[in-house]
């Protein structure tokens, strides 16, 4: 890790490449490590692979150091980072598809302007599917046809999950955010069966993380009150 100044920002994820290694994103962009050596690379002293692309390069499509990764999620061979530049030159959702030796824009923030904030990724493996939480909703990525398209209302998303059946968006929402539900359900790309519903762990709970294990939905959060 480098000199581990740097802020863990999402979850560990398996590297789809190498599945004894976990991946994670940082403030320096996205990083790889063995399973078996993360308690020596907490304590600074383990190994790290940087997978943010050639460092002399600086086009923002191709690159991911010194860049602000807030999330990353992995879908078959390909890695997907949220990545902010220095300056905020470019925001966007990157993808590599040569295990992060080169990046390229997805195009979710110039497909969709009004898009400022992209807080979380989660993949959907069962229907191919990238889904990305932003402060205009949720929007979904079909690597097939390369075009993202949103997926139920313009709320503001801080977590998502994926389930067997179903996609668990978390919202960011204030005291007087009417309605104020705090946890949205809906269906996956291709389950037409399914009805749209709200459910909210409490009154103006504001939801920073969510995990599906099972039947079970966990949600971790906190009153916005």
């Amino acid at each position: 890790f480098p000199t581990m100044t740097s802020s863990v920002n999402g979850a560990l994820q398996l590297d789809p490449s190498a599945l004894s290694n976990v991946l994670w994103a940082t403030e320096f962009g996205v990083y790889s490590s063995l399973i078996s050596g993360v308690d020596s690379l907490l304590a600074s002293k383990g190994p790290a692979s940087a997978l943010s692309g050639p460092s002399k390069i600086a086009t923002p499509s191709q690159r991911l150091n010194n860049v602000n990764v807030h999330d990353v999620a992995v879908l078959g061979s390909t890695l997907y980072a949220i990545a902010a530049s220095d300056f905020n030159t470019y925001a966007d959702v990157m993808s590599s598809n040569d295990g992060g030796a080169t990046w390229t824009r997805t195009g979710l923030t110039t497909q969709f302007l009004q898009v400022q904030a992209t807080r979380s990724i989660v993949t959907d493996k069962v229907h191919n599917v990238l889904y990305a939480g932003t402060d205009q909703g949720v929007f979904a990525y079909s690597p097939a046809s390369a075009q993202w398209s949103p997926v139920g209302s313009a709320y503001d998303v801080s977590a998502l999950a994926v389930g067997a059946q179903a996609l668990y968006s978390g919202r960011r929402i204030s005291a007087s955010t009417v309605p104020n539900s705090a946890l949205v359900i809906q269906p996956l790309v291709g389950g037409v069966s399914f009805t749209p519903i709200e459910k909210s762990p409490g009154d103006h709970f504001n939801v920073r993380s969510l995990v599906v294990s099972g039947g079970s939905v966990y949600v971790g959060g906190g009153s916005a009150q």
